[in-house]
C-alpha cells in the first residue's frame, strides 16, 4: 500500500525529469487530484453489486492489469529523459545526500515544517463536516462545503501548472502553507452562513492541493535530485506518523476543550509554526522570490 503512495511517484519522476521535475510532479497531482472524483463513487458501486470483498479483488485487478503495464510500458528504461532548461532556481548545482542532509538543520526544520502541516490536514479531513455542524449548518451543508474542497484542491493545482513556473518553488511554498492558518482563522471567527464558507473551502482546498506539489518538489529544491529517494523517504516518515495521529489529537483537544473552536484555533497555531519553520529554511537557503 505504501508503494502505492505519491512518495516513490514523486522519486520517478525527479529522477526521469531531472531537468523538469517541478512541472512532471504538478502534471502528476493534478491528474491524481482526480482519483477520488473517480473511484470514490465507483467504489461505492461496486460495493452495492458485487459486495466489498469482491470490490477489492477488482481494485486489485485494475492496478495489475491496467496500471502496471502502463508503467511497464511508458516509464523508459534510462533516467534524465527531460528536456526543459535547466536554472539555478529549479535545481541545486550539487546534490547531497542523505547523511549530508541529515546534517543540516535546514533538513529538521523542513520536517517540522511539513509534519505539522501533515498533522493539521489530517486532523481537519477527519474532523471538517463535524465541524462545520458545530458552526451551525445543517449536514446536508457541511457535505456541500466539504464537497467543495476537492474541487479548490485541483483549482490549486492548475494555478500553479500555469503560473508556479514564473516564480521560485519556495515562494509557492510560503503561499501554500500559510493560506492553512488563515483558513482555520477564517473558520474561527465565520459564522452560520453557508456561503460565507466557500472562503474558508478556497483556502483550505487550494493549500492543500498545492502543498501536495511542494512536499514532492522542495526536497529536490533544497538538496538537489541525485539523491531525492533517500532524502524525501526520510522526511515522509514523520509526516505519514503525523497524518496517523492528527484526528486523534484533534479529537483529544475536542474532548479537553468541549469545543470546536478551540481545536480549530489550536490547529491554526500548529499550521502558523508550519509557516514559521519553513520560513526559517528559507531564510538559510537564500531561495525566496520570484525569478
Amino acid at each position: 500500500m505504501a508503494a502505492t503512495l505519491y512518495e516513490p511517484a514523486f522519486a520517478v519522476l525527479t529522477k526521469l525529469f531531472a531537468t523538469n521535475y517541478r512541472r512532471a510532479i504538478t502534471v502528476l497531482t493534478l491528474f491524481g487530484g482526480f482519483a477520488s472524483t473517480v473511484f470514490w463513487p465507483f467504489t461505492q458501486f461496486l460495493i452495492d453489486y458485487y459486495g466489498w470483498r469482491d470490490s477489492l479483488a477488482i481494485l486489485g485487478l485494475l492496478n495489475l492489469g491496467v496500471c502496471a503495464p502502463l508503467h511497464a510500458w511508458m516509464l523508459p528504461a534510462n533516467k534524465g529523459t527531460g528536456t526543459a532548461r535547466v536554472t539555478e532556481h529549479d535545481v541545486v548545482q550539487t546534490s547531497k545526500n542523505l547523511r549530508q542532509a541529515l546534517a543540516e538543520k535546514s533538513f529538521y526544520l523542513l520536517c517540522a515544517a511539513f509534519t505539522a502541516n501533515a498533522l493539521v490536514f489530517s486532523a481537519m479531513a477527519v474532523h471538517m463536516l463535524p465541524m462545520l455542524i458545530d458552526k451551525g449548518l445543517s449536514a446536508f451543508q457541511a457535505a456541500a462545503v466539504g464537497a467543495m474542497v476537492g474541487p479548490m484542491q485541483v483549482l490549486g493545482r492548475l494555478v500553479e501548472m500555469f503560473f508556479g513556473g514564473r516564480f521560485k518553488a519556495s515562494l509557492v511554498a510560503v503561499l501554500a502553507m500559510t493560506m492553512l492558518p488563515l483558513s482555520l482563522v477564517l473558520f474561527y471567527f465565520l459564522g452560520p452562513v453557508p456561503a460565507a464558507f466557500v472562503a474558508f473551502a478556497f483556502l483550505y482546498g487550494a493549500g492543500n492541493g498545492v502543498m501536495t506539489i511542494v512536499r514532492g518538489t522542495i526536497p529536490a529544491h533544497i538538496y538537489g535530485p541525485d539523491h531525492y529517494g533517500a532524502v524525501n523517504g526520510a522526511m515522509a516518515m514523520p509526516v505519514l506518523l503525523a497524518k496517523a495521529s492528527g484526528p486523534l489529537i484533534a479529537a483529544s483537544i475536542w474532548t479537553f476543550a468541549g469545543s470546536y473552536s478551540a481545536v480549530a484555533l489550536i490547529l491554526a497555531a500548529v499550521a502558523a509554526t508550519s509557516v514559521a519553520s519553513f520560513i526559517m529554511v528559507v531564510s538559510q537557503v537564500d531561495r525566496v522570490g520570484p525569478r
